[in-house]
């Protein structure tokens, strides 16, 4: 069984290994916590309030409550993780039969499926030339994962953990007026801080984006970031050190954007995860940072 929690302290989730809760090996858990980190898939669910609500409401001059898109988001992630990552969430649904939703299924909903597709074969592509996935999943130097059963186990749960997240940061965060929301992820001694867009700043702060001077967006956006605690500084020693700008504090704590440019991620993949800072944010609806030691 898999089953996903974070831990609540004060105005952020923690995310651990403890978090997963699956019975497999410790080594497991650390592979799976790995490429949570790397691959963000819970930025791809996250992303779901976005697109019904651009392409379902605000495109076609329909009005919407933030709260009401939580209800259309858990039936569009049911059909695509369906239809594209033979992912059943509801036992009462029949396999073999079409799922259908009570809206109708256009052709942005079938292409955002379709970039799921995208993300499993780079998981796939991740697990062929990394010899110790391949360790502990079982699968010999030369096996091919495309073709692995336990491959394709793993990538089901990693699919799983990134839907379980997005979906329970949706719930958590689905009446907060803030823009932006913060989580941790903890592997070891590595600390990574996540901030994201909430469902109230994925319908308004692309739009407010939009209507503001280039050259004063980085400054709109260091409020937001302000707002809810994080201060970004300027340091020359730590930006030649992290080979980013982008150095920000928290709770005394400092954190480094990066990016990961990886010879087994498709096109498609490193283009989402590798965008500078504000706009893995604002396009993406987050952006990961590496805590400084």
């Amino acid at each position: 069984m898999l089953e996903i929690f974070k831990k609540h302290k004060d105005v952020y989730y923690f995310f651990d290994k403890s978090s997963i809760k699956i019975n497999l090996s410790e080594e497991y858990k650390h592979q799976l916590l790995k490429q949570i980190k790397a691959l963000r898939i819970e930025s791809y669910f996250n992303y779901i309030i976005r697109l019904i609500y651009q392409e379902d409401y605000k495109k076609k001059g329909l009005k919407v409550e933030v709260s009401e898109l939580f209800e259309l988001y858990n039936e569009t992630v049911s059909k695509i993780l369906k239809d594209n990552a033979r992912i059943i969430l509801d036992s009462s649904i029949n396999p073999y039969e079409e799922l259908y939703t009570s809206f109708g299924w256009e052709a942005h909903h079938s292409n955002y499926g379709k970039e799921l597709e995208l993300i499993i074969d780079t998981i796939l592509n991740v697990i062929n030339y990394d010899k110790e996935i391949k360790r502990v999943l079982g699968l010999s130097e030369n096996e091919n994962p495309y073709n692995s059963m336990k491959a394709h186990q793993f990538v089901q749960a990693l699919i799983t953990i990134g839907y379980s997240q997005a979906t329970q940061r949706i719930k958590d965060e689905i009446d907060n007026d803030n823009y932006l929301g913060i989580e941790f992820i903890k592997d070891k001694e590595d600390e990574e801080l996540l901030i994201y867009l909430t469902p109230k700043g994925m319908v308004e702060v692309s739009e407010l984006f939009n209507n503001i001077d280039e050259k004063d967006r980085e400054q709109y956006f260091t409020k937001l970031l302000n707002y809810i605690g994080i201060q970004k500084i300027k340091n020359n020693h730590l930006e030649n050190l992290c080979k980013t700008s982008d150095i920000l504090v928290f709770n005394n704590k400092i954190y480094c954007h990066y990016k990961q440019i990886n010879l087994s991620y498709n096109n498609f993949f490193n283009k989402r995860i590798n965008k500078q800072h504000m706009y893995s944010i604002i396009l993406e609806t987050q952006s990961n940072y590496k805590l400084v030691k």
